[in-house]
């Protein structure tokens, strides 16, 4: 017996379009979470009540989205595979994302060739995503950009990097102090540690999710196991 949402009776104001394809009812679960907090509502189709048919044998589960909201629903979609699932030939069918929507350009962003690096040691200097509070030294750049950073440039010519855990593009603000070998650059963001900063509503949904989908699924195979 199975519980399914026909694509006929999706309560929307446009069409529904099915934007995910997810052979992990699990997967297609946590990305319909993700979309909700984007204030985009999606129904889940074709999805058994039980996690999996038999074990070890996935049920496949669809994602639908009103047609208004389909563009940036594959985005997140796209986004959620690379960040989250890390594996998108094997759960999402890639025809839905559009032809333009996964290629090799999207898995080898461009990276910036003169990064400001520590004249002490060499080592690249530290800056950290707004949104995210993601630290590093290596974030591609945002829109393939080109050229030498100048902190007093006009705002239209800074530098954008992109970071890749939000997919958010930001100027960099770099750490005062070198990470390795604490050379004082006179300027600069002071170090922060990740104390400094609280779970987003984004990375506590997730976690939440992700700690319901394991018990679910300990308690899951425990009564198939038990029978």
């Amino acid at each position: 017996m199975t519980d399914q949402t026909d694509s006929r009776n999706f309560e929307m104001d446009q069409a529904p379009t099915v934007i995910y394809r997810a052979t992990q009812p699990g997967h297609a679960h946590l990305l319909k979470s993700l979309l909700e907090e984007y204030n985009i509502a999606a129904r889940l189709s074709g999805e058994s009540i039980h996690a999996t048919d038999y074990v070890g044998q996935s049920s496949e589960v669809e994602v639908w989205v009103s047609s208004s909201d389909a563009e940036v629903a594959r985005r997140i979609a796209l986004s959620f595979e690379r960040h989250i699932l890390a594996a998108p030939s094997e759960l999402v069918d890639i025809s839905l994302l559009g032809e333009d929507k996964w290629d090799e350009t999207d898995t080898e962003p461009s990276h910036w060739e003169e990064w400001p690096t520590c004249p002490a040691c060499g080592t690249r200097r530290m800056t950290m995503c707004p949104i995210c509070h993601t630290a590093g030294g290596d974030f591609p750049l945002a829109d393939h950009q080109e050229g030498d950073f100048d902190e007093d440039a006009p705002s239209d010519l800074e530098i954008h990097l992109l970071c890749e855990i939000c997919d958010e593009p930001f100027s960099p603000r770099f750490c005062r102090l070198c990470t390795n070998c604490e050379h004082d650059f006179g300027s600069g963001s002071e170090p922060q540690t990740a104390n400094d900063h609280e779970l987003t509503p984004r990375i506590l949904i997730i976690s939440i999710v992700l700690l319901a989908i394991a018990i679910g699924g300990m308690w899951y195979f425990s009564v198939v196991l038990g029978s």
